[in-house]
């Protein structure tokens, strides 16, 4: 497997479909978007604004500290400030910051810190990223 791949820029493997939710959304109702469009992460946007990012891993820390995901609006729970890169960025530069972040999505935002994209690690993982990149996302103490 070829290290090239890490030179390249994230826009080559970003999910460009990008998935928004209000900020005063349920819980519930993100686990249900998420689930309908098989995602795990969400961009959160106060109006056109992002303003933070809500993933499974979030969505399983409200479970286990007891909040009512019918009523608790996504901004309690989502990760705020939001970890971010631009098209340009090298995919090596995106691994490092999710490794350095312990983070398994990163929003890919232009110019103006509109988001354009996301990329998982399962992106990463599809792309041939090589293995041994992508350890630290996955064994951590």
């Amino acid at each position: 497997m070829s290290t090239k791949i890490l030179l390249r820029p994230i826009r080559e493997i970003m999910t460009e479909k990008l998935i928004t939710i209000q900020a005063n959304t349920t819980l519930l109702d993100a686990a249900k978007l998420m689930h309908m469009h098989k995602i795990g992460g969400l961009a959160v946007v106060d109006e056109d604004r992002l303003v933070g990012i809500i993933t499974e891993s979030d969505l399983t820390r409200t479970t286990a500290l007891g909040a009512n995901p019918r009523v608790t609006p996504v901004r309690e729970f989502m990760s705020n400030p939001v970890i971010t890169c631009s098209p340009t960025t090298s995919i090596s530069e995106v691994v490092r910051k999710m490794c350095e972040n312990h983070i398994r999505h990163i929003l890919v935002v232009d110019d103006m810190s509109k988001p354009i994209g996301i990329v998982s690690s399962r992106d990463l993982i599809c792309n041939e990223v090589p293995l041994s990149r992508l350890e630290p996302l996955f064994l951590r103490e």
